[in-house]
């Protein structure tokens, strides 16, 4: 198994704006460009430009912490559709309920407790409260196993494209290089096309 996250998204803007669309950009750099519930990051989804800003605390019935920062998480359309204004308690101060019937706070530090990952980036809740957000979310979906597996190559790539340029085409290992280069842009491409076509 994985850990969900490489790291905890954070909120650190100390300005205060009367419409929270103008937090945006804030949200994208503390949650690392990524979307607070399934991690899946922007660039799936055409950047800032295609994800939202879902409100922890529903907008309904909490009007008066639409505008707070503390109250944001920058996120997918995936999850901030399947959240809605969906709040189990009814209460401000309530989020989880006995039953686990509720929603972690993506910046609190003990969310990444209650998931993990499968070794081929399938996302797998830990705890009550972890299966009552990956049913609601969908965090089961396909996609964002995909998101996951895209960005594992990218990652493959570039640290192959790296250590390529420090091979001479004349040393013995070059041709190795490159055929295990040529292997890995082939399973990128497959999974680019999968994922392209799962969006």
């Amino acid at each position: 198994m994985k850990p969900f996250r490489a790291s905890i998204p954070s909120r650190t803007c100390t300005n205060k704006y009367a419409d929270y669309s103008s937090y945006k950009l804030y949200l994208r750099s503390d949650f690392r460009k990524r979307c607070g519930y399934c991690d899946d990051i922007d660039s799936i989804c055409g950047g800032a430009r295609g994800f939202h800003i879902d409100h922890f605390r529903p907008k309904v019935p909490f009007d008066h912490l639409k505008n707070e920062y503390n109250n944001l998480v920058y996120a997918c359309p995936y999850c901030n559709g399947a959240k809605s204004n969906d709040w189990p308690s009814g209460v401000e101060d309530v989020a989880v309920l006995d039953d686990g019937s509720g929603y972690l706070d993506p910046c609190d530090i003990d969310f990444d407790n209650h998931f993990e990952r499968f070794d081929y980036g399938r996302i797998r809740p830990k705890t009550a409260v972890g299966k009552y957000m990956y049913k609601k979310l969908k965090l089961g979906l396909r996609r964002h196993q995909l998101a996951w597996a895209y960005e594992q190559l990218e990652v493959l790539l570039t640290e192959l494209d790296n250590e390529l340029k420090d091979v001479q085409p004349e040393e013995a290992d070059y041709v190795q290089a490159l055929e295990h280069h040529r292997r890995l842009t082939s399973e990128y491409l497959k999974y680019k096309h999968l994922f392209e076509e799962t969006i």
